[in-house]
């Protein structure tokens, strides 16, 4: 594919003949039809385990914005996977909410055949209900919210943010009429 292609702006998405129909399988020649997607490396918080500050100090250097995947990449690379089989995908980050225009991308992925389920992994820090509904609205089919620890100091202590109120979300969600999802949170027990 290396040389029908100089660069991925040229890229359309279709796959070469030799790959046509083909389908990607695991080690097990189980099929591979989830992708995983990181629309960023940033994020809001600063959890113990996933960025600690020896690696990711106040002098930390995240990617540039000009060199992360313009949404235009990722929907054709989005594309060739789902020509191979991909069926679902998953929106991360970093915190995905944190990039611009999330919604662009999220219309951008949804019309693409043989996409059946789109879901985004968020902290829920930046969630508010006007944002669930656009992102529903645009294609996103569910969201999933991880919470750390229900205990405000335990919370605190393992994203190094304060105020867990701002990421409980679930009930401002589920009492607001313009929600379209069913809101289950990933409630992650610390012991």
């Amino acid at each position: 594919m290396k040389d029908n292609v100089r660069n991925l702006s040229e890229f359309d998405g279709r796959i070469p003949g030799e790959f046509e129909n083909k389908r990607l399988v695991d080690t097990q020649r189980r099929p591979l039809r989830d992708l995983r997607i990181s629309v960023t490396d940033r994020c809001n918080f600063r959890c113990v385990y996933c960025m600690p500050k020896a690696h990711f100090g106040m002098d930390h250097q995240f990617v540039s914005r000009e060199k992360l995947l313009g949404f235009e990449e990722i929907t054709r690379t989005v594309k060739v996977f789902a020509n191979l089989g991909v069926e679902k995908l998953r929106i991360t980050g970093g915190e995905p909410l944190i990039r611009r225009n999330i919604e662009k991308l999220i219309s951008q992925l949804s019309p693409i055949k043989g996409i059946r389920d789109i879901c985004m992994t968020t902290n829920g820090a930046l969630l508010t209900p006007a944002k669930a509904k656009a992102l529903k609205e645009f294609g996103l089919s569910r969201i999933t919210v991880s919470l750390d620890a229900l205990e405000d100091a335990l919370f605190t202590s393992l994203t190094c943010r304060p105020n867990l109120a701002i990421v409980l979300i679930e009930p401002s969600l589920k009492k607001s009429p313009n929600c379209a999802f069913v809101v289950l949170s990933n409630k992650v027990s610390t012991l």
